[in-house]
């Protein structure tokens, strides 16, 4: 979480190598209201641990933690390592102090709810067609030179460039928010804030082209039946060659859907200058429909 305040007092107490003023930093998520929906996410026996509040090299203190729990089916418990800091007045994409705890407390749950979806989408699926090695964000598998496939899951409220207050609330819902403990790849792919990403890349022209197109689309094709109606989606293979000494891609299979604008040639209607473009002016999009479907009268 980038944000740059500085304290007036950073450097005094830098000099002076005082101690951080206060037991922690940000929200504590063994109080009310968040342990409720951290009860309901992660379970009634999750435990939340303070490791130690600190100051970092821009003058401000924040606190680490860390959260244990059990996911549904497991064997032994996990933990879960995160970082809070203090609301400030004026904050551009957190509006109340309330919002940007939110905020916070997703950081805690959807990177463990991605990890488990793309875990199950790994095992069930991308494991017929490839070796998976472990990952942590992204599953990356680079095929011979010149190709890589990748997969990985975008979360709108904490992932994309626009503020997202409703849909951000609606995720840390005690009631009905992201659910961690029962985290997989059916719950997730129609959870509509989360967006499945899956793209081969090929670089080189002695490439099987077409072996990777067909494989990408059986792939998809494997997603769909899984899943049933998933909310969000994008699967892709690109192409990218030199000509006349300029780099051009090309899009060779595209299949992509999306909240509040259906099945769409993504490249035609949200596409930008280049590849990564795309991804973010995807994801924004869904964001910004999110924040339409969900939001009251913005507050003054």
């Amino acid at each position: 979480m980038n944000r740059k305040q500085a304290l007036l007092c950073a450097g005094a107490l830098l000099l002076t190598g005082c101690e951080p003023a206060k037991d922690h930093y940000g929200p504590d998520f063994r109080e009310a209201p968040y342990i409720d929906y951290l009860r309901y996410s992660l379970g009634e026996d999750c435990q939340i641990t303070l490791d130690r509040s600190r100051q970092g090299p821009d003058g401000e203190y924040y606190s680490e933690w860390t959260a244990q729990y059990t996911p549904e089916g497991a064997d032994a418990p996990r933990e879960l390592h995160y970082t809070t800091y203090d609301f400030f007045t004026g904050m551009v994409n957190h509006p109340t102090e309330q919002n940007y705890n939110d905020y916070q407390l997703l950081h805690l749950t959807v990177p463990a709810a991605k990890h488990a979806a793309l875990q199950d989408f790994a095992d069930r699926i991308l494991s017929k067609y490839y070796f998976i090695n472990s990952f942590s964000d992204v599953i990356s598998i680079p095929m011979e030179q010149g190709v890589n496939v990748s997969c990985w899951l975008y979360h709108a409220p904490t992932d994309a460039k626009i503020p997202c207050p409703a849909p951000t609330a609606r995720a840390a819902d005690p009631q009905t928010g992201l659910c961690v403990r029962t985290a997989g790849l059916q719950s997730i792919a129609q959870d509509e804030s989360f967006i499945l990403c899956f793209q081969t890349e090929i670089t080189s022209d002695d490439a099987d082209v077409r072996h990777f197109t067909e494989q990408a689309e059986q792939i998809c094709a494997d997603f769909l039946r899984e899943t049933g109606a998933p909310k969000n989606y994008r699967f892709c293979v690109t192409r990218t060659r030199e000509e006349f000494g300029v780099e051009r891609t090309d899009t060779l299979f595209e299949r992509t859907k999306l909240e509040g604008f259906g099945e769409i040639n993504a490249e035609a209607q949200l596409g930008g200058g280049d590849s990564v473009d795309l991804w973010w002016n995807l994801m924004n999009a869904l964001a910004e429909h999110l924040n339409q479907k969900y939001e009251t009268a913005p507050a003054e």
